[in-house]
């Protein structure tokens, strides 16, 4: 179907609106910790939040939260605006912040719509921000830490796979839900880097550095591991050690 044809209309904004059932507890301000048990790391972001949700269909108004029909709202007007890009999953899972923070879904809509504009190449289908993305993470791996690096390599792990839910979704479904603003608030404030998300990925990584290592963590051992650390990690010590590795790089590119 065209893009602009009345059913491409209707199924992008059921696509959209198939999320509305998915993840009540980030709308409704909940904890995050119960979309975390989605596989660490998957090409989709997790996959869960296009859910049943456990009754209600896409169009079944009747049964969602005030806040789910914000949610609806706002991806539906998004994704009408450029059918050809549509819904990828895990956009619901940048708005819903947005929605608890504004609280209004004009104000959400226009940061959403922003965001986006920053962060479109990461859900796009051929994976090219991405593939960036993991590009910039393995050579600030190679220079930070060589012997995480070296191991990660030998495992045949280096495609970082693991990282690329926490690039898609900010690390959203990493911390509990209430440490989400204050993480965003950091990486996109752009004060210490513009990569700031990079750092923080790579302080993820040295928290656990020795637990993978020392337990000879094959690549599909690392993905679960992430996953089950998932919601239990201290944003405050990962927040330090990310400021703390920005420094260490801009003294190593110094001298």
């Amino acid at each position: 179907l065209p893009p602009s044809s009345p059913a491409a209309a209707a199924a992008a904004a059921a696509a959209a609106a198939a999320v509305l059932t998915s993840e009540p507890g980030d709308v409704d301000g909940g904890n995050a910790s119960a979309s975390t048990a989605s596989a660490a790391g998957g090409g989709d972001g997790g996959g869960d939040d296009d859910g049943d949700g456990g009754g209600g269909g896409a169009g079944s108004s009747h049964a969602m939260t005030p806040n789910l029909v914000k949610l609806r709202n706002v991806l539906i007007t998004f994704v009408s605006q450029d059918l050809n890009f549509g819904y990828v999953q895990g956009m619901s899972d940048l708005l819903a912040p947005l929605l608890c923070v504004f609280d209004d879904e004009v104000l959400a809509f226009a940061a959403f719509e922003h965001l986006m504009t920053l962060k479109r190449s990461n859900f796009d289908r051929d994976q090219k921000g991405m593939k960036s993305n993991l590009a910039r993470m393995r050579k600030l791996l190679q220079l930070m830490d060589p012997v995480l690096y070296a191991y990660l390599e030998h495992v045949d792990a280096l495609s970082l796979f693991f990282c690329f839910r926490w690039f898609l979704l900010e690390f959203k479904r990493e911390f509990q839900y209430e440490e989400v603003f204050v993480l965003w608030d950091v990486c996109f404030s752009g004060v210490r880097s513009h990569h700031m998300y990079l750092f923080v990925a790579l302080a993820v990584l040295e928290a656990h550095r020795d637990i993978i290592v020392d337990n000879q963590m094959t690549f599909d051992r690392v993905l679960r591991f992430f996953n089950e650390v998932a919601g239990m990690m201290d944003l405050n010590q990962i927040l330090a050690s990310a400021r703390a590795f920005v420094e260490i790089l801009i003294s190593k590119l110094e001298d």
